[in-house]
């Protein structure tokens, strides 16, 4: 049921039309018989739909007072009139009426033009509820994102300090071995070397990893405090064991076999492995002599286990925002600054009919026919200058023909001032272009018909029953 005015200075035509509403199931709120008064009411009573004759006695018309309405209240407004001269009729089309009647009023005609309106409004308040949900959810999966990406981005930069300090630690260590090595002589060996592995001892409790010395049969030479700590033991302890005494068979495998034959000075191993419910990267660096043969292997492991929750954090976070778009009928992508694709819903890839690997990545231009990516490059470049952008257009899509498309296009800045890309929401409007088409060429034909009603060059019987002369 709407809430509806009336505004005619004809006081039967306005008992017919209150009338009629009312069988229709609406309710009209007031009545009114110059454009001052409609304004007043329409200020009172706020209607959802205004029915408004265009030739008013008082200050105002019907047209002056919708101008004032539509500005202040923005209330959709079906005219009325059996006659215009041309100047009326320029200011009614300058007016953009939501819909247009010709007196005398056809039942029929009233109906439909009433419900119309209502059904765009309904359309309207719908679409905007959804598109106001939509962005929320996509800004609360940006911000998790978001959250997860900087957790992650911390987690590998520790890493990679960790990885740059453990080559550093094992080169000072091979130099100051081979230094220390040829200052030795026979008097003072067994001291200097006492003083090597002490030093070697110390730069190995000093990293933040893991870290073990063996022999090339898997004879434990030294252990840091790390190390020790992981396997619960002390480190003197652990020295002169053999590694598949201390450690799981899957840590040690690069030492068995054609694994540890395999492993060439320079070489180094490196792999990933999940021990006591703890993710762990390992790095295996070989230990030559002077003659340039393997003598040494030197391991090294980090934890990484915060990494790899939050790159399962991620994956379930990307998931969740999949499934969530994937629902929705509207078109959904993120485009980088460099206007990539990094992200395209379902609904996306049926409108542009392919997989989701062979859009992820690629430009716009480069993915999209250059006549639909010229409709849409002005508003891609307003987007990237850090503008919410939302438009209306057409384009000729090459599987589906003419199609009417809305889209709001949000800028992401992340968490600072850099521009990263922009979220698309895309719609397909064509249906309700077409009704609103569909009521333009009525109102033209009306407007038409008012002309020849006014030049007197045309006089027509109408078969319809209409409820007043």
């Amino acid at each position: 049921m709407a809430r509806i005015l009336l505004a005619d200075d004809e006081a039967v035509l306005i008992m017919q039309l209150k009338k009629r509403l009312e069988t229709f199931g609406h309710q009209v709120v007031g009545t009114a018989a110059s454009g001052e008064k409609a304004v007043e009411l329409a200020r009172n009573f706020k209607p959802d739909l205004m029915l408004m004759d265009i030739v008013m006695p008082g200050g105002l018309d019907g047209l002056d007072a919708s101008e004032i309405i539509k500005g202040e209240l923005n209330t959709p407004i079906i005219f009325m009139s059996g006659h215009a001269d041309d100047h009326v009729l320029e200011r009614i089309k300058n007016a953009q009426p939501d819909g247009f009647i010709v007196k005398p009023i056809n039942e029929f005609e009233l109906k439909v033009a009433v419900e119309v309106v209502l059904s765009k409004i309904d359309q309207g308040e719908h679409f905007k509820k959804y598109r106001n949900h939509l962005e929320g959810l996509i800004e609360k999966r940006t911000a998790e994102l978001e959250a997860s990406n900087a957790e992650l981005q911390i987690e590998i930069t520790r890493r990679e300090q960790a990885e740059e300090a453990l080559k550093r630690l094992c080169s000072e260590t091979e130099r100051k071995t081979e230094d220390r090595t040829s200052q030795l002589n026979e008097s003072s060996q067994a001291e200097r070397l006492r003083e090597s592995e002490e030093t070697a001892r110390a730069l190995l409790n000093a990293s933040p990893a893991a870290a073990v010395l063996t022999d090339t049969a898997g004879v434990i030479i030294a252990v840091n405090q790390v190390g020790a700590r992981l396997l619960e033991e002390k480190a003197e302890e652990l020295v002169g064991r053999r590694l598949e005494e201390c450690f799981p068979i899957c840590l040690i495998k690069h030492f068995t076999g054609q694994d540890q034959k395999g492993i060439c000075p320079g070489d180094s191993v490196h792999f990933e492995k999940e021990y006591l419910g703890r993710f762990f990267d390992v790095t295996i660096h070989p230990v030559v002599d002077r003659q340039g043969k393997v003598a040494r292997f030197a391991v090294f492991g980090t934890d990484i286990t915060g990494r790899k929750r939050a790159e399962e954090a991620l994956r379930q976070s990307e998931t969740q925002l999949r499934m969530i778009t994937n629902a929705l009928p509207t078109l959904v992508a993120y485009i980088d600054s460099n206007q990539r694709y990094l992200f395209n819903n379902s609904a996306y890839q049926e409108w542009a009919g392919d997989s989701l690997d062979k859009i992820t990545g690629k430009s716009v231009r480069e993915f999209l026919p250059e006549n639909i990516y010229k409709y849409f490059q002005p508003h891609i470049e307003e987007a990237l200058s850090g503008k919410r952008v939302q438009f209306e257009t057409k384009i000729i899509h090459p599987r589906f023909g003419l199609r009417y498309v809305s889209g709001t296009y949000l800028p992401d800045f992340g968490d600072g001032s850099v521009l990263k890309g922009f979220v698309a929401c895309i719609s397909d409007v064509t249906e309700t272009k077409l009704k609103e088409e569909c009521i333009r060429a009525s109102l033209n034909e009306k407007v038409t018909l008012l002309r020849e009603i006014h030049t007197g060059s045309r006089i027509t019987s109408r078969s319809c029953p209409v409820f007043w002369s």
